[in-house]
This record gives C-alpha cells, sequence and structure tokens, in this order.
C-alpha cells in the first residue's frame, strides 16, 4: 500500500505543474458505466458514460460554462469513435488507452469541433490510476491547439459501476 501511495504522489507532483484533464477509457460495457468528477484551474467537472449494449455508450460532462453530451461507439479493444455536441457545436473524435501496468492506464482524446464556423482541435491526454478494484485517480493534460490556449491541470476521481 505505501508503494501505490508514493506512486501517486510522484504523479500528483510532476503533473501538478502541466495544467491537465484525465479521461476515460474507450471500453463500453452492456449496463454498467463510470462516473468522474474533477478540480482543476478552470473550475469543478462531473461526468461519466453508460453503456446501452457491448458498443454503444452515452456520455456526459458538465461543469463550470461547459456541457458535452455525445455517445461513444466502441469499435476496437482500445480505441472508440465519440461525437455528440460540446458547448452547442458539433464534436467528432477518437478515445483510446493502452494499460502500462497493473494499476496504470494510459489515455487519450483528440476531438474535432465546429464552433460558429470555426474548426478547433481538442487534446486530452492522461492517466487512470488504479487505488482499488472500482476506484481510481485520474489525471493528465488538456487543450486545444488555437493560437494562444494553454493546457489545463485537473485530478479527479472516477467509480465504475
Amino acid at each position: 500500500m505505501l508503494k501505490k501511495a508514493f506512486i501517486v504522489a510522484i504523479i500528483i507532483i510532476l503533473f501538478s505543474s502541466i495544467p491537465a484533464q484525465a479521461l476515460r477509457t474507450p471500453q463500453v460495457r452492456e449496463n454498467r458505466g463510470t462516473i468522474d468528477a474533477y478540480i482543476a484551474n478552470y473550475g469543478l467537472k462531473i461526468g461519466g458514460d453508460y453503456g446501452i449494449n457491448s458498443q454503444w455508450a452515452f456520455l456526459a460532462d458538465f461543469g463550470t460554462d461547459m456541457i458535452r453530451l455525445g455517445g461513444k461507439y466502441q469499435f476496437q479493444s482500445e480505441l472508440a469513435l465519440l461525437l455528440g455536441l460540446n458547448h452547442e457545436s458539433p464534436f467528432f473524435g477518437i478515445n483510446g488507452s493502452k494499460r502500462l501496468n497493473p494499476n496504470l492506464i494510459g489515455v487519450y482524446e483528440f476531438n474535432l469541433s465546429a464552433p460558429k464556423q470555426n474548426p478547433s482541435l481538442f487534446y486530452n491526454l492522461g492517466f487512470l490510476i488504479d487505488i482499488e478494484q472500482e476506484v481510481d485517480l485520474r489525471t493528465g493534460i488538456s487543450g486545444s491547439l488555437e493560437s494562444g490556449n494553454f493546457p489545463y491541470l485537473q485530478l479527479g476521481i472516477g467509480y465504475q459501476f
């Protein structure tokens, strides 16, 4: 347990100076889902996803000045397509993950959004660190490729049900 706490502390220290957002994995499980909550340098966020069958899930994120509603289609074990509305603008993206060791998963998401006819590419890169079988710590980097935008730091916790 001390080793696990040490690893979590090191990752938090490393990412505390880099703005970030952790993600969900692309896995879809029928009648099962994930709830996550974050504290970030841009505010609070809560969200989740829920599998309606073995390939499709609903997803939703709500936060300070932010609403994202959509769907997730898992087409490979570590890849999913995303589509929906983000701030009333349509988005299309890809979500992926890779287990790095038994307690650490790397996750990523890239979205193309078209707010007011000006397309933007958004990215999220992060880690899920298993604390218990159904609970994990989440952290990573999040931002857009628009000029002048700086990535965000986000730390949170996730629960799978």
